[in-house]
């Protein structure tokens, strides 16, 4: 069967949305969700990208992220992917920080769901490091990729048969998208698209 690959953040789980929560409450930051019109979180926050990487740190340690819960349509729609025979993957950009607590996370939540978790290079770290996303997928042959940045949606769709761009104030430019990225707002879409062209 086909090769499923999905993003975490944004894809799987609400990770904006959960460093707003953080933010606000530790560190009486107002910018909420709908303000981050850019991945780049410096952009957003005004700050460097040392300040920015030191924020983030202190919100890896935090309950706010160890005990983030995945969306609910991702843990449906992904069991549902893997009963029907996909083989998935996970591939993130979270950086060596958190790797370990992210190989932990995953088959807690999704036991039996991937067969393996990926690691790209990070966009929002002075720290970045690793190969890029696309390379990894053209690398392990996928034909299907769950994403929230715009850019790298648009490197994959060179690389993969249908790229499922999730819908975030953050990829939304206007500009005309390659004709396999499909934009979505649950995972619901997903599956149904995949049942739809695997009939």
């Amino acid at each position: 069967m086909s090769i499923f690959v999905s993003d975490l953040d944004d894809v799987v789980v609400d990770f904006v949305g959960s460093v707003c929560k953080y933010t606000s409450t530790d560190h009486a930051m107002t910018a909420q969700y709908e303000e981050f019109t850019s991945f780049e979180f410096v952009d957003v926050w005004g700050m460097s990208l040392e300040e920015c990487d030191k924020l983030l740190d202190q919100y890896f340690l935090s309950p706010n992220f160890l005990t983030i819960e995945p969306r609910t349509d991702a843990i449906i729609g992904l069991n549902s992917l893997k009963f029907s025979g996909h083989t998935l993957y996970a591939l993130t950009s979270r950086h060596d920080l958190i790797r370990e607590h992210t190989a932990l996370w995953l088959p807690n939540k999704f036991p039996g769901v991937f067969a393996d978790i990926l690691f790209s290079s990070n966009a929002h770290t002075s720290r970045a490091t690793g190969r890029s996303k696309a390379d990894i997928l053209n690398e392990i042959k996928a034909d299907y990729f769950a994403e929230d940045n715009l850019a790298y949606a648009v490197d994959a769709a060179q690389v993969v048969k249908y790229v499922y761009l999730f819908r975030h104030p953050w990829n939304r430019s206007g500009t005309p998208l390659p004709s396999n990225i499909i934009e979505v707002d649950t995972w619901y879409e997903v599956t149904a698209h995949i049942r739809s062209i695997e009939k």
